[in-house]
């Protein structure tokens, strides 16, 4: 995966996204669901939100608490078909888990001759379900719970669907069907985070008991002021905007928070477009 490529766009506010999760990590071993989806439009920001929790930008902050309890996480990427394989995943949670520090145990017990023949590809791909679960889920179960509760992190779970084909199969064809169909495993004290567009009804779903997170209602005042303040934020870290900064130019940046619908990638767009236009 090109981590380099997901962790290069700056970040910008979200504090209340961050709490939010931050309150089902703190909940999750009393709850009911096991997990909660991150959901929003095309360009809202769901994969920087999870860029954010994966490489914080900051070294203190909320995004960087939740940082220390992340198991492991996975990206799926439309570009990068890798991504979206259930082998790449499953193996790949499985050996971020191994290296972990945060869950003690599990890498002796994953080493075992029997979960690493169902973790060879060809076996992986033939039985997928049986490999997430006998090699990711029921050894997580079986170790003494941390002292806190942990998370995974799953970005973009309607990517992998898009790849599904329409016959019927005996197992999961995609990470979100593996995810649907085993999220109930999870012990009390992990976390599933996922991320999805709310057009991608068919997945969202899937995980109707889960906890939503949206990033771009904008009937939320936190999430008009989210808008309003990445406006601010980029005044004041762009030069090349704030001296084109007039009457009639803060009115046009005034209206934007309405014009873009919560859509961080249209702002982006704007005032990128403004700056042109301006200089």
């Amino acid at each position: 995966m090109a981590d380099s490529l997901l962790k290069r766009k700056r970040f910008f506010c979200r504090e209340w996204a961050f709490s939010k999760v931050q309150h089902c990590l703190e909940t999750r071993p009393a709850s009911k669901t096991c997990g909660a989806l991150i959901m929003g439009g095309p360009g809202c920001g769901k994969t920087a939100l999870c860029c954010e929790l994966a490489w914080p930008t900051v070294a203190q902050g909320k995004q960087a608490s939740l940082h220390s309890r992340l198991l492991a996480y996975h990206f799926c990427q439309a570009h990068d078909v890798d991504t979206l394989s259930l082998v790449t995943f499953i193996r790949g949670v499985v050996e971020q888990t191994a290296r972990s520090d945060l869950i003690p145990g599990y890498k002796e017990k994953v080493q075992e001759a029997a979960i690493q023949r169902l973790l060879e590809p060809a076996e992986c791909e033939r039985n997928p379900d049986e490999a997430f679960k006998q090699a990711f889920l029921h050894p997580l179960q079986a170790l003494t719970p941390p002292g806190h509760t942990l998370m995974v992190l799953v970005d973009s779970i309607d990517e992998s669907y898009l790849q599904s084909i329409n016959e019927r199969a005996t197992c999961s064809r995609t990470i979100a069907e593996l995810l649907a169909a085993h999220h109930a495993l999870f012990p009390n004290w992990l976390l599933l985070v996922c991320s999805s567009r709310k057009q991608s009804k068919s997945v969202t779903r899937m995980f109707t008991g889960f906890r939503k997170i949206s990033l771009d209602d904008l009937r939320k005042s936190h999430i008009v002021r989210d808008v309003q303040q990445y406006i601010l934020c980029r005044l004041d870290q762009e030069e090349g905007l704030r001296q084109h900064l007039s009457r009639d130019t803060a009115e046009m940046l005034n209206q934007l928070h309405i014009k873009s619908n919560g859509c961080f990638l249209y702002l982006e767009k704007a005032s990128r477009r403004l700056q042109g236009c301006l200089g």
